[in-house]
C-alpha cells in the first residue's frame, strides 16, 4: 500500500508541478506590471502624499486592465468547463456496457478537459486573488494619506490653540 500511495503521491506532484508552470506561464505577464509597482513601493517608507498619490493612480490605471482580464479568464474557465461536460457526454454515449463502465470509460476519455477545466480554475482564482490583494493595498494607501490629512489638521488646530 505505500508503494502505491508514494506511486499516487509522486504522480500528483508531477501533474501538480507541470500545471502551476503552465498557469504561472498564463498570469505572470498580466501581474508582472503590479507587482513591479508594489515591488518599488516596498523600496521606501518615507513616501510623500504626492508619491503616494501617484502611485494610487498607476495602480487603478493597471488595475482597470487587469479588471478586464481575469473576466475574460471567467470565460475561459467556462469555455473549458463547457468543453469537458461535452466531452465526457459524448464519451459516455458512445460507450457501451453498464452505466457504471460508460461513466468510467467517459472519466478516462475526457481526463484533459478536465485538466484544463482545473488550469483554468486556478489562473482564474489566481487572478481574482491577486486583484483582491491590490484592492487592499490601494485600500492601505488611502488609509494611509486620510491619516496624514487628519494628523495635519489636528496639528493645525492644535496650532492655532496655541497661538491664543
Amino acid at each position: 500500500m505505500a508503494r502505491d500511495l508514494n506511486e499516487a503521491l509522486n504522480k500528483v506532484q508531477i501533474a501538480y508541478t507541470e500545471l502551476v508552470e503552465i498557469a504561472d506561464k498564463i498570469v505572470k505577464p498580466y501581474i508582472k506590471p503590479m507587482e513591479d509597482l508594489i515591488e518599488k513601493s516596498k523600496q521606501s517608507t518615507n513616501y510623500s502624499n504626492e508619491d503616494i498619490r501617484q502611485l494610487l493612480f498607476n495602480l487603478s490605471v493597471n488595475a482597470c486592465s487587469f479588471c478586464e482580464v481575469k473576466e475574460k479568464s471567467a470565460l475561459k474557465l467556462a469555455c473549458a468547463e463547457t468543453l469537458k461536460d461535452e466531452i465526457t457526454a459524448r464519451k459516455f454515449n458512445e460507450a457501451e456496457g453498464a452505466i457504471k463502465v460508460k461513466e468510467n470509460i467517459a472519466l478516462l476519455e475526457s481526463n484533459y478537459e478536465t485538466l484544463s477545466q482545473v488550469l483554468y480554475n486556478e489562473v482564474y482564482s489566481t487572478l481574482k486573488t491577486k486583484l483582491d490583494s491590490y484592492y487592499r493595498f490601494v485600500d492601505t494607501l488611502k488609509s494611509i494619506l486620510i491619516s496624514r490629512a487628519a494628523d495635519a489638521k489636528l496639528s493645525s488646530n492644535t496650532n492655532i490653540g496655541q497661538e491664543e
